[in-house]
This record gives C-alpha cells, sequence and structure tokens, in this order.
C-alpha cells in the first residue's frame, strides 16, 4: 500500500466528491500540506472529508498523525484520550481560550472541536492508531494555565488562582510567573508527559511573538521531533502564510498588530523550513475564498492574496466561479495560472465565505 503524507494546515475546504480522484493520485507518495484561511466557514466539513477519504486507504492497525497548529500543551489533553479515553479534559479546554474568564469559545473553536472528535472517532471505528500532536507556541495563557492547573502532579494551588483571574494580559509579568511555576513543577513531577510539556513550555513562552520566524521554527523542530516516515498517514494543521513562501503582512490591522507581535526580519514558513528535509514530493493545497461576507452585514470585502495571486489570475479564478460557489482546480493545468501554481498545487476557491 502506498503511505501517504497529508498536512492540514488549519483550517480548510475540501468536498467529499472531488478530493481524492484529483489530489491523491496526483501525488502518491508525497507530503501534502493544506493551507487554509481562517475565515472560510466550510473548512472543517471540508478538511472532515478529506481525512476520512484518505482513513479509508489506511489498514487496521497502522498508524496516522495529525499535527495541529494548536498549543503544545493541548498535548496533556490528547495524551489524556489516548491513554484513558477521556475527553472531558480536552472539551474543557474550548472553555478557556481567551484572556477574559468564562467567555464561551466562538463556532470557530467548536467546529474544531468536533473536528477533531469525529476523526477521533472515525479512526478508532477502523483500528486506526491515530496519533495527535499540537505543535504550536503558545499565544494565550490562560489555555496554558488551564493545562498546568489540571496536571495530575500539580505543585500547588498557585496555578488556580492564577487561572481564576477575570482577565489575563498575555504579559510579561504573567509570562514570568508561568515560567517560574514550570521551572518548579520540573522538580516536583515524576510523569513523563507533564515533564515533556513543561520542558517545551520552557522554551515556547520566550517566543514573544505571533508572525515570525521562531514561532515557525518551533513547530518545525517539533513536526520532525514527532513526523515518522513509516506512518501510513500523517496529516498538519496550520494556516495559509505557513506553507506559502512568498508573503505579506502590510495589510494586518491595528487591532492584530497592538494583540499580536509582528516580526517579519529574516521570516521563514514552516514550508520553507521544512521542503528541504523530508527529501520527499511537498504538495500544497490552498483553501481560499474571493470574498469575505461582514457578519451581520450585505458587504463583502474582497480578498486579494497578492502575495501568490496575481489580478489577472484572480479575474481568470472569477470567471470560473461565475456560476458556481466553489471550484478545485490543479493551477499548474491552467495557463493563466501560472504564477500561482509556483506557490500552491492544489486550490479549493470559494466565490465568499465568512466566520460561522
Amino acid at each position: 500500500m502506498f503511505k501517504y503524507f497529508f498536512f492540514y494546515i488549519l483550517f480548510s475546504s475540501i468536498s467529499l466528491s472531488q478530493t481524492t480522484s484529483d489530489v491523491r493520485i496526483k501525488q502518491e507518495g508525497g507530503v501534502f500540506l493544506f493551507g487554509e484561511t481562517h475565515f472560510v466557514k466550510e473548512k472543517y466539513r471540508e478538511i472532515k472529508s478529506f481525512v476520512i477519504e484518505h482513513f479509508d486507504s489506511v489498514s487496521s492497525g497502522e498508524t496516522a498523525t495529525i499535527f495541529f497548529e494548536l498549543p503544545f500543551s493541548l498535548n496533556y489533553a490528547f495524551s489524556k484520550m489516548k491513554t484513558e479515553g477521556d475527553t472531558s479534559l480536552f472539551y474543557d479546554w474550548f472553555n478557556h481560550l481567551y484572556q477574559k474568564k468564562d467567555q464561551p469559545p466562538s463556532y470557530f473553536w467548536t467546529d474544531c472541536r468536533d473536528f477533531i472528535l469525529e476523526l477521533k472517532q472515525y479512526a478508532e471505528n477502523k483500528g486506526i492508531d491515530l496519533k495527535l500532536k499540537a505543535i504550536d507556541t503558545e499565544l494565550e495563557y490562560r489555555r496554558t494555565a488551564f493545562v498546568l492547573s489540571s496536571f495530575q502532579n500539580k505543585l500547588d494551588t498557585r496555578i488556580d488562582s492564577f487561572l481564576n483571574v477575570e482577565y489575563m494580559r498575555n504579559d510579561s509579568t504573567e509570562r514570568e510567573f508561568l515560567l517560574n511555576y514550570i521551572n518548579e513543577s520540573l522538580h516536583y513531577t515524576n510523569s513523563s508527559v507533564e515533564v515533556e510539556i513543561l520542558k517545551k513550555l520552557r522554551h515556547s513562552l520566550l517566543i514573544d511573538c505571533s508572525v515570525c520566524l521562531d514561532r515557525d521554527k518551533y513547530m518545525y523542530n517539533n513536526f520532525l521531533n514527532y513526523f515518522n516516515k513509516n506512518d501510513a498517514l500523517s496529516i498538519g494543521t496550520f494556516g495559509l502564510d505557513h506553507i506559502t513562501e512568498q508573503h505579506d503582512f502590510s495589510a494586518a490591522g491595528e487591532f492584530f498588530k497592538m494583540k499580536y507581535k509582528i516580526d517579519t526580519v529574516a521570516y521563514k514558513s514552516f514550508y520553507t523550513l521544512l521542503k528541504d528535509e523530508l527529501n520527499k514530493p511537498v504538495f500544497r493545497i490552498g483553501i481560499l475564498s474571493l470574498n469575505q461576507a461582514i457578519m451581520n452585514t450585505t458587504i463583502q470585502k474582497p480578498q486579494y492574496y497578492n502575495h501568490i495571486m496575481l489580478e489577472k489570475e484572480r479575474e481568470y479564478i472569477e470567471s470560473l466561479l461565475k456560476n458556481k460557489k466553489v471550484i478545485r482546480i490543479h493551477p499548474f493545468e491552467h495557463e493563466e495560472l501560472r504564477n500561482l501554481s509556483t506557490h500552491l498545487d492544489y486550490i479549493i476557491v470559494y466565490k465568499i465565505s465568512d466566520f460561522r
């Protein structure tokens, strides 16, 4: 049986009826990178369809690994699911996502949660040994604190008090508290799972940026650490920028710049770091939408993807979408998309979408 390696990059859109025949046959034995635009509401449903279709190529007893652009600390909940069959900690994690205490998860996050649980159940039904790996940094400290407060070998109740604050600032004072607590905890626990997470947190909490080389390098190193070339299926979940080499962050809004630090000096994406390492063909699939519907309005905001798509290429895609909701094509098969084909090998493009 051919071995397939896939990367779903968090967030994308592929429908069940048009995936395998178009994508898998084109790149047997290669590495697939899925890159999605976060606001495309169809992404989890579409990705689930794609992954399940490829689970059907995995035999009972074989291993499939899914890598997520989610904080490394979430691996504690994944471990509970794997070793104890307990999903309660994973489910509760989605109640501690934001700076504000008790803020309920958005549909973006509940869709993500359900997507993971449904894939887990499908793999179990097929007898597939499914491994889940979160490989990203800790962008929100409440999520980190929740996991630390759930450790079986918890140091003391300081972390509970920290988690209980009404609003977490994600500032240097809170980072210092977490680092001190982590260093103390390393001398307290003898759980291999907890020790591994603590050591990773000690590194990732020092990465004080959202868009930067250090973050992508951290994900890249974690991926290489857990990637097994003998797995029947490997999947990764990332945003679109992590699988392209050309980037333009000039359009980032002021709120984003204020909330997340951007350091594009010498920036290299996860894909750029990875492409020469695996010694396998890398096949990139992009999930896009040409327009974003603004919620609770009739306004549509065009999305241009200027860093990978020329204006004339966008116009050509618009012509293909004329009477359709979505298209799925290989850019290299279209002379009009020659530039885009150097960035993405397969595209799923919606005419319009938005956050659910």
